[in-house]
């Protein structure tokens, strides 16, 4: 589509070019009635033939594909000039290759977060029979706050399975395809060769093969890659072995997975002597790269005051496994939920099974009262690690707790969620019913009610004693981010990718209300303790409050310059707590509106936020691997 900047396609106007090939030219385009920014491929492919059209259609529905690391697809459709276009989100940091050019060295550790990302997105789709076919730095994509998004996810399928091009035509980058792709043959295993080919091209600084179109197919078939060493002596030899088996040139001779790829090179790093993880490759652009949080250590501050900075005390040693990450978005979650209900002063975390783990309670001590003015850790022995909880197959996106700290509930992208006893680490009952991850879940004050919101667009509501499905409710068109429940358990409330919020009665599943005023994702909702006060955070950097007995808007709270991800609303209903993408917290005055104070002090997204029962302690938990904890 030559010369295409001016012209509409679809809802949006095309302002510039950000980009080609890949079948299709990219461009940074701006939505004619909302005025959002979006990223729209345009397909060098003419669809002339409605059969064409009908066959592209349904294929763009089947690989939407909802995962925290893959570039949400918005909008698709087909030109005034029948060229196929997909909308996308538009990451303004651009991409790994923009921040590591061809022959740049990447230091280990962030090549570790890097492929715990990717490989996360991956697996997500090989378990939605979606192959990606494409992987490189070219279309891995920064966020603003340094996580990755893998893009063209589905773009092959479309082209291959729409019979949109011709059977000659190939569907991928040379340089990065496995054997069996160059000979018209791609599977899953496909995927982690292109990665490994990716992660060699970060450690060496040079591709494992060079040349022609026709040279890099024989080569990839053909030749052994030369071993790592021969470009960086330095490198570990377990480093070195993990990626070479993972360019084999039989898929059966890989990794059994895409995560056991991601395992086998955590580990491996992990094991080797320290100055193989240092110095075999740094890069210092690495280091002014947005955080892309290389260090998995898990700390936690105490803090009555903003500006205090006080060194970190690690809780725990760090695990041997990528699923440390995971652990740790559960614990911040735990934590946070611990602190709002004020029942329990333990700290859990939760990962995907594991052979040979267990569960070792260890004594904790209450935490004792923020009254002093001055900054300092908490102490180790009051934070302690309980126990891990292993079950879910993936990653665990939401926590919730009971009122009297019994129960605990979790929510993974494996589609399930799982009930737990607190008190000793037993997985109860396991809930099986979305279709798709399910990103929230919250429980009643009495512990009998547990809902769910899932990207399959529905909420559930079961019934925590036997894990009955009550029923489900349907009415968001798109996901499901954030679900909470009055203390009375009568009132549910529900935050979507579609920009609204839905008040429902529990008891029968009755839609009360719509709530919609917000312009783009509502991550996050809270209701207060009366029931009669709810607040929402959008992705359009405002905070909401809202009247529940009428759905009236009764003021909108703007001042944080990012994406509002977490909000929490004190049990009196009068303070307001909100955590952001710019890193920081904000308190405000419910009654009023008024911004009360910013605690800054993370240095990556505010992902969850609490306050205690009291109104007098929040709690905040970040990408930055930390908990923290301020006396208000």
């Amino acid at each position: 589509m030559p010369d295409s900047v001016g012209q509409q396609v679809g809802e949006y106007r095309l302002v510039r070019r950000l980009g080609g090939g890949g079948f299709g030219t990219v461009y940074l385009a701006l939505h004619v009635h909302e005025h959002t920014q979006a990223a729209v491929k345009v397909l060098d492919i003419r669809l002339t033939k409605s059969e064409d059209f009908k066959a592209f259609l349904n294929e763009a529905r089947t690989v939407r594909l909802r995962h925290p690391h893959i570039v949400p697809l918005l909008d698709f459709g087909i030109s005034r000039d029948d060229l196929p276009f997909l909308v996308m989100e538009y990451a303004s940091s651009g991409t790994l290759r923009d921040r590591h050019r061809k022959g740049e060295r990447v230091a280990l550790p962030s090549i570790v977060s890097y492929v715990d990302q990717v490989a996360s997105a991956l697996k997500y789709a090989h378990d939605r029979r979606v192959i990606h076919r494409d992987v490189k730095p070219d279309n891995i994509l920064v966020r603003d706050d340094g996580t990755l998004m893998l893009s063209d996810f589905g773009i092959a399928k479309l082209l291959e399975q729409s019979v949109l091009m011709s059977t000659q035509t190939q569907v991928g980058t040379p340089a990065y395809m496995a054997p069996e792709q160059h000979m018209g043959h791609p599977c899953f295993a496909s995927d982690q060769y292109a990665l490994a080919v990716v992660v060699y091209e970060w450690i060496c600084g040079v591709r494992p093969f060079q040349g022609t179109l026709y040279g890099l197919a024989i080569q990839h078939k053909e030749t052994e890659p030369p071993p790592l060493r021969d470009h960086l002596p330095a490198i570990a030899s377990e480093v070195e072995q993990v990626v070479l088996k993972a360019l084999a040139k039989d898929p059966e001779d890989r990794y059994g997975g895409i995560l056991a790829f991601a395992d086998a090179l955590r580990e491996a790093v992990q094991s080797s002597p320290g100055k193989n993880v240092s110095d075999a490759a740094t890069d210092e652009s690495a280091t002014t790269l947005p955080p892309a949080q290389p260090s998995l250590q898990e700390q936690i501050v105490m803090t009555d005051t903003p500006s205090s900075r006080q060194k970190p005390l690690p809780l725990a040693k760090p695990a041997s496994s990528r699923w440390q990450r995971r652990r740790v978005v559960g614990a911040l979650a735990i934590m946070v939920s611990l602190a709002a209900t004020g029942g329990v002063t333990a700290w859990f975390a939760l990962s995907r099974a594991e052979s040979g783990s267990s569960i070792t309670p260890i004594p904790s001590r209450p935490s004792p009262p923020l009254s002093s003015p001055v900054a300092r850790p908490v102490p180790v022995d009051q934070l302690s690690l309980l126990r891990t909880l292993s079950g879910h197959t993936d990653i665990v996106y939401s926590v919730a707790i009971s009122a009297d700290g019994q129960t605990l509930v979790s929510g993974s992208v494996d589609n399930t969620i799982k009930i737990w006893k607190v008190a000793t680490g037993e997985l109860v009952r396991t809930l099986s019913g979305h279709t798709d991850a399910v990103y929230s879940v919250a429980i009643s004050a009495d512990g009998q009610t547990l809902v769910s919101g899932s990207a399959d667009n529905t909420i559930k509501i079961w019934k925590v004693a036997t894990g009955e499905l009550l029923r489900t409710l349907s009415g968001h068109t798109d996901i499901v981010y954030s679900v909470a429940i009055s203390a009375d358990g009568q009132t549910l409330v529900s935050g979507s990718v579609d920009n609204t919020i839905k008040i429902w009665k529990v008891a029968t599943g009755e839609l009360v209300r719509t709530l919609s005023g917000h312009t783009s994702t509502v991550w996050s909702v809270a209701i207060s303790a009366d029931g009669q006060t709810l607040v929402s955070g959008s992705w359009d950097k405002t905070i909401k409050i809202w009247k529940v007995a009428t759905g009236e808007l009764l003021r909108t709270l703007s001042g944080h310059t990012s994406t509002v991800w977490s909000v929490a609303i004190s049990a009196d209903g009068q303070t307001l707590v909100s955590g952001s993408n710019d890193h920081t917290i904000k308190i405000w005055k419910v009654a009023t509106g008024e911004l009360v104070r910013t605690l800054s002090g993370h240095t990556s997204t505010v992902l969850s936020v609490a306050i205690s029962a009291d109104g007098q302690t929040v709690v905040s938990g970040s990408g930055d691997h930390t908990i923290k904890i301020w006396g208000v």
